[in-house]
């Protein structure tokens, strides 16, 4: 699996999709091996069906892992099976433990292809929160400021979830407003 994850890395999809059939062929029930060659088809547009069985297989081998839920969601997504696709990355989001920017880019791609545009520009606020850096100037208000990132990373992800789930976005963001002002 390692050898196919460096061939994707430099460019070389076939030699890495041989590797990654050579791996399973030894390991079958290998959930980062599936998971990996399966994410790496859909990113091609290629073998989808199967890429989506792999990625299923994936996710009973090791449930309950986000990164292998995106997979699965990104996967129906780019077939076209965006109801599903939501319902699995709401579920990568909620366990997913590192807060990662690309599983809010997905979740924005299939919000928009929902036609749930402005749920889709939030998540897509909350992707680009992620990325800043501020400036450290000496380690406490480097952690402080982290700090402050995470709790904003945090609770973005809390108000998409919520709003989400609720029937009425205005009042839901009245809440928000309201929850949000308390912090500050």
């Amino acid at each position: 699996g390692l050898i196919g994850d460096v061939q994707y890395a430099t460019e070389r999809p076939r030699a890495a999709f041989r590797s990654y059939s050579k791996a399973l062929r030894l390991l079958p029930d290998d959930a980062g091996v599936l998971n990996n060659y399966a994410y790496y088809l859909s990113e091609l547009d290629r073998d989808l069906e199967r890429a989506l069985e792999m990625s299923e297989r994936a996710i009973k081998i090791v449930p309950n892992n986000s990164t292998y839920l995106d997979t699965y969601a990104w996967i129906l997504y780019k077939l076209g099976r965006y109801d599903e696709a939501k319902r699995f990355m709401r579920q990568a989001i909620a366990l997913d433990p590192t807060q990662s920017e690309v599983l809010m880019c997905h979740y924005g791609d299939i919000l928009y292809a929902l036609g749930e545009n402005f749920m889709a520009q939030i998540t897509q606020i909350h992707s680009n929160l992620a990325v800043i850096q501020f400036p450290r100037q000496d380690i406490c208000s480097g952690f402080c400021n982290m700090h402050n990132l995470m709790f904003i990373s945090f609770f973005f992800r809390m108000c998409i979830l919520f709003i989400s789930l609720t029937k009425s976005k205005i009042h839901s963001l009245r809440i928000i407003n309201n929850i949000g002002c308390n912090f500050y």
